[in-house]
């Protein structure tokens, strides 16, 4: 009772304000309550919030946008995202610790999480014994939100256990993503589009967006990835898949209308990786090779009207790595290297690149999320969630080579990798709690799908369709 009464007030103290203060508080306690008791309620809160609530804010914002990540619980700096993922976490250790379950979760996937864990507590330690204060060292431009994705993915491997947990998941991604296009949709016709677009104060013609944040990006194509996968490989029920794919249609145009070019690539290439692993035993994916090369040439086109420059077709979609004279990638890497290379094993969280008077971006921040990763938490820690990274990839490719009736959902894993992989060398997914806890709920549907395949090999493809 008095674990729970806590968790309660924490979570509800982060967003309570003005005279409601206790009313609210006390319903914090009952939430907390019913999720000791029924842990999945605190699992679709975060899933709801990771998929309808924006994070970003930018300087452009105006006071009225909404961004569920600034509102901080004081003196532990954790937003509501970290509340429920902790909160959640504590409650499935425990019940484990009482209940002693006889699921083993893969050594490949336990032992880099808790080598980070420890590594992160270290690096924290170190921080605090060196007179950095507490505040600083746990912002999330120093990497927090990492400890937060492995609870996270720990938490979605628990909850998720069974085939039905799975596809109840993937339904309630499919409504909730579905709404959220809408909404966004509906904003860019006939509204000024995302709140958060930056290319509103840059020199482009690009007045409006759809959605701005990679996060929703990343989780659409994750979701159009799943329809595509379950029709072609007919996994999933006729109506589940006319659904589905339904569904599907909005959320392709809502990232085709964020103009961005790493969302543009980023379904181009699941689509291309959908096509390569299906080619060969499915004549239904062969009809999407003419709307893949129409969805690339589109992106080519919206390109070049959209971002107008000189030069060949790198400068046109990635001016950052073309560019010279001024701000560009490569210079922010290079300023990055210097300030590993002189701490290259240990790292250090408050860590900054070499200044720059081209690039404005804060020093704390790279982007590059192996970079950023081995100036924060050194050689070890990166590598730690390398390997974590590699074995949530490996999980679902044995589940796609096995074809086992969860094979859809193990291609949208292994179709989202190259836009992750894009990300993670020009993007910063690590401060972006959202986008960690979109790629951990990939990464946990990975590696169940991957251990169900193992466990039950050659499974008869008709029980995949059953609802």
């Amino acid at each position: 009772m008095l674990v729970v009464t806590a968790m309660g007030l924490l979570v509800a103290a982060v967003i309570v304000h003005g005279s409601l203060k206790m009313e609210l508080l006390l319903a914090g306690i009952a939430f907390m309550g019913i999720g000791c008791a029924y842990p999945q309620v605190i699992l679709w809160s975060i899933v709801v919030c990771t998929v309808f609530f924006s994070e970003t804010r930018y300087g452009i914002d105006s006071p009225s946008v909404f961004r569920l990540g600034s509102y901080i619980l004081d003196p532990f700096r954790l937003n509501v995202y970290e509340l429920l993922i902790y909160s959640l976490f504590l409650v499935l250790v425990l019940r484990r610790l009482i209940s002693r379950p006889r699921t083993v979760l893969p050594r490949s996937v336990t032992v880099p999480s808790l080598a980070f864990a420890a590594l992160y507590a270290l690096q924290l330690v170190r921080g605090l014994a060196g007179g950095n204060p507490y505040g600083e060292l746990v912002h999330f431009f120093n990497g927090k939100f990492v400890l937060a994705g492995l609870a996270a993915l720990y938490c979605f491997l628990q909850l998720l256990g069974t085939p039905k947990m799975r596809l109840r998941l993937l339904d309630v991604l499919f409504v909730l993503a579905s709404c959220r296009a809408a909404y966004a949709l509906i904003n860019y016709f006939f509204g000024s589009g995302d709140a958060a677009n930056v290319y509103r104060s840059e020199a482009v013609s690009v007045a409006k967006v759809a959605l701005w944040e990679s996060a929703d990006h990343m989780l659409f194509t994750l979701l159009i990835a799943v329809a595509i996968a379950g029709w072609a490989t007919r996994r999933i029920s006729r109506g589940r898949a006319v659904l589905y794919m339904a569904a599907a249609l909005p959320l392709a145009l809502t990232v085709m209308l964020s103009f961005r070019r790493t969302g543009w690539l980023g379904l181009v290439l699941a689509l291309v990786v959908l096509v390569a692993f299906l080619a060969g035993r499915s004549r239904r994916i062969l009809a999407l090779l003419p709307a893949a090369g129409a969805a690339a040439g589109a992106v080519l086109s919206l390109s070049y009207r959209r971002f107008p420059g000189t030069g060949g077709l790198l400068s046109r979609l990635f001016p950052d790595l073309a560019a010279t004279g001024v701000a560009s990638r490569p210079e922010e890497w290079a300023l990055a290297w210097r300030t590993i290379a002189g701490n290259p094993f240990v790292g250090d969280l408050v860590a900054r690149r070499a200044g720059s008077s081209l690039y404005y971006w804060d020093t704390r921040v790279v982007h590059n999320a192996v970079l950023f990763a081995w100036m924060k938490f050194g050689l070890l820690g990166m590598l730690s969630v390398g390997f974590l990274v590699f074995a949530c990839i490996r999980f679902a490719v044995r589940a796609v080579s096995c074809r086992s009736a969860e094979e859809h959902v193990a291609l949208a894993v292994v179709a989202i990798v190259p836009f992750a992989a894009m990300l993670t060398i020009t993007g910063t997914p690590l401060i972006e709690i959202r986008m960690i806890l979109v790629l951990a709920m990939a990464g946990a549907l990975g590696v169940l799908v991957g251990s169900a395949a193992k466990d039950n090999p050659g499974h008869d493809p008709a029980l995949g369709r059953a609802d």
